[in-house]
């Protein structure tokens, strides 16, 4: 048993190299809508979720951390990011 985000997983469960026994979000994942949510078999609950994050040196200029925010902040906007994080299973909270 392994816990994996839905971008790993999925094509491991297409391929039907491993099977699917649920997933860890609260609601049915757009991308495998079939997977029924652990906390929805019983398990009440039950959630766990993976997160990414941009991190900077200690130090780092202020100046540097405000446009690199900036610039993330913009391309997180942008309908193609948004489109190909969608189409793999992501969803953007950007979060300063």
């Amino acid at each position: 048993m392994v816990f994996e985000t839905s971008t790993v997983a999925r094509p491991l469960i297409e391929s039907k190299r491993d099977k699917a026994l649920g997933s860890t979000e609260p609601l049915p994942l757009t991308l495998s809508p079939d997977v029924v949510p652990i906390a929805k078999q019983g398990v009440n609950d039950f959630e766990v979720l993976s997160w990414q994050g941009i991190f900077a040196p200690a130090g780092t200029p202020a100046e540097v951390i405000k446009k690199l925010s900036e610039n993330i902040a913009a391309d997180l906007q942008m309908p193609e990011v948004r489109q190909h994080m969608s189409q793999i299973g992501m969803k953007i909270q950007y979060k300063k």
